[in-house]
């Protein structure tokens, strides 16, 4: 009945249960390749990870590389604020004002400056397209006019002595060189 039930090119299998151990089933074969996926999968997954650790480390040097320090104001290097003088530019005063009016250019170029921030007395405005500001609510006696654009700043003492107040003069900002651990433009 033995050998009825077992093909002839199956003699391991035969002599398997001739010595009373189990054949290898199915599930184990299919076990086996489970387990040599799985494998598989955990070498792509581990170059992977080293991959993306490797653009990690790649990116963070690149970014320690030109990592900087904040400008200090008072530090000599740094440009800080700086006195508004008068420059070469000429300007008409600011029209229709209802507070503290006037326009900022850039320095050198005579060109409007729009996005300048100006803060006086607590007052914050900022430049529209043609440079022009003004500032409501600025109370009569000394301040200081400060104005800013990104790490530029330039500060000035204003007297007003009635609103509106139009400066005669335009506010002439000036960009200054800044190295890489002022804010200017580091190397890559």
């Amino acid at each position: 009945m033995l050998d009825a039930a077992i093909p002839p090119e199956e003699p391991s299998l035969r002599r398997k249960i001739e010595d009373g151990s189990k054949p290898a089933s199915p599930r184990r074969v299919s076990e086996g390749s489970k387990i040599s996926q799985i494998i598989r999968r955990e070498e792509t997954f581990r170059h992977i990870m080293i991959s993306m650790a490797r653009s990690l480390i790649a990116a963070l040097a690149t970014l320690v590389a030109c990592q900087h320090t904040p400008p200090v104001a008072s530090s000599p290097q740094c440009p800080g604020p700086y006195p508004i003088e008068r420059g070469q530019c000429e300007h008409s005063a600011a029209t229709e004002c209802q507070g503290l009016c006037g326009y900022v250019i850039r320095g050198r170029t005579c060109e409007p400056i729009r996005g300048v921030t100006v803060v006086a007395a607590g007052k914050v405005g900022v430049t529209d397209d043609d440079g022009r500001f003004d500032l409501v609510g600025v109370p009569k006696g000394t301040t200081q006019l400060r104005i800013s654009e990104g790490l530029d700043e330039g500060v000035l003492d204003v007297e007003v002595s009635h609103s509106p107040q139009p400066l005669a003069l335009p506010l002439e900002l000036v960009h200054r060189d800044r190295s890489c651990g002022c804010g200017g433009v580091c190397p890559t």
